[in-house]
């Protein structure tokens, strides 16, 4: 049994499928959506996980009481030796350089010659194609197919010591690039320097890039809103944009909003930083912050008039987002469902006036070797009524869980991971606000 920096990470996970198995009477489970068997081999390629070629298929299959085994495309699946981690319990590996047909094929021929051609098996049912399912139903007929969507989601949502430990280097590695970022600005920097800057802070604390050491992780911000107090430091942005403002507001809104991911050792963060080059404005000082309708992930703001707002206008919203995340978040309980979750906070919401006429939309989603895992609890409109997918069974919250918490009014948005412990949520780090007031 080879040792790896991943060991505490390995430990649970087969524990956990091992006791599910148990519990369920279950021969084997057979993993099919691609996150999710990244997440067992503790290595999110995201290029080759992204590509929707035939070739790229792996199928990974842990049986309850032998060695689990990775058929198909296992170069771009399996972790790296070198890096320390590939899983201890998958040891067992079959390349197959071919199309999905011959992964499949070589999949039921190992399920036949290890005697699991009887027996019971979990899939993920909601992400297996239907004509794959069938596939596998015809070649295998006394198998016994058992849906086991919740089994990854509900494993991945509690995390363990040492992943919480590495979450947290995260954001604090985010939360110093922002602030190195922010710092080299105000020096007179530009956008680009600014960049460099980031990015050699990331370095300094670990943090990762397009073309590190695992060649697809990165460490940037994924929009900048181009907005500067100081018109000098708006003019050099002006001479070389990048990207766009996240609801399309004119580059000459004063604001900072940088949302900025950071990757430590395959851990992210995702965080939302809001900040001025100059001082803090005058409450009564007017910003142009639109004259149409814009929309984002769907919903949509209309600017009235000439779309100039005041900063205590602004400066109210970004308040509300900052208290009512936090108040909303403590809804959420040990032992809760996501359904139960969602409910908690939506009735949260309905008995807060204020931030029920201000507050637009939410992601509370968890965090991992990918930004968003699941589950996610999601209002694209407060109060959308949407009722609950049918699942075989719900994804419950315990203490251990890592989420990362993102609100929406019609100016702001605010993103910070928590922690869920016995006695509640607490932040991973304590980002710093816009507002000094």
């Amino acid at each position: 049994m080879n040792e790896t920096g991943w060991r505490e990470k390995d430990d649970y996970t087969i524990r956990e499928i091992r006791g599910y198995l148990e519990r369920e009477k279950l021969d084997a489970f057979i993993p099919w959506k691609p996150a999710h068997i990244a997440y067992l081999t503790n290595y999110f390629d995201k290029v080759h996980v992204g590509i929707p070629w035939d070739e790229m298929i792996a199928m990974l299959v842990i049986p309850r009481d032998s060695d689990a085994f990775l058929a198909g495309a296992t170069l771009h699946w399996a972790g790296l030796p070198e890096d320390g981690t590939q899983p201890w319990w998958l040891r067992e590996f079959h390349p197959v350089w071919e199309s999905s047909a011959k992964t499949f094929e070589k999949t039921i021929a190992l399920i036949r010659k290890k005697r699991m051609d009887k027996a019971r098996i979990g899939v993920e049912l909601k992400w297996m194609p239907a004509m794959v399912y069938r596939y596998f139903a015809n070649a295998l007929p006394h198998v016994e197919f058992v849906p086991a969507d919740s089994l990854i989601p509900q494993l991945r949502l509690v995390k363990t010591k040492r992943e919480q430990a590495l979450m947290k280097h995260a954001a604090e590695t985010g939360l110093r690039c922002m602030e190195a970022y922010m710092q080299a600005l105000r020096n007179g920097a530009t956008v680009r320097e600014a960049e460099l800057a980031r990015a050699r802070r990331a370095l300094d604390f670990g943090g990762e890039f397009v073309g590190g050491p695992q060649r697809v992780s990165w460490t940037g911000g994924t929009d900048v809103t181009p907005a500067w107090w100081d018109a000098s430091v708006r003019r050099r942005y002006e001479s070389s944009p990048i990207g766009k403002t996240w609801n399309d507001s004119p580059f000459d809104s004063p604001i900072l909003v940088t949302h900025l991911e950071t990757l430590y050792q395959f851990y992210y963060s995702d965080l939302a930083w809001h900040e001025f080059i100059g001082p803090e404005p005058a409450g009564a000082e007017l910003f142009h912050w639109g004259n149409k309708t814009v929309s984002h992930d769907g919903g949509s703001v209309v600017f009235k008039g000439d779309g100039r707002v005041s900063y205590d206008e602004l400066c109210g919203d970004f308040l509300l987002l900052r208290r009512v995340q936090r108040e909303a978040i403590r809804t959420i309980k040990p032992g809760m469902d996501q359904w139960q979750a969602k409910q908690a906070v939506d009735d949260y919401l309905a008995s807060d006036r204020e931030a029920r006429e201000r507050i637009t939309m939410y992601f509370l989603h968890s965090l991992g070797l990918e930004i968003h895992e699941e589950p996610i609890l999601a209002a694209r409109k407060v109060f959308d009524g949407a009722a609950p997918v049918p699942v075989e069974r719900a994804i419950r919250y315990y203490p251990g869980a890592v989420m990362s918490s993102e609100w929406f009014t019609n100016y702001w948005t605010v993103e910070e991971p928590f922690l869920m412990t016995e006695t509640g949520w607490e932040p991973l780090i304590e980002l710093k606000g816009l507002v000094s007031r």
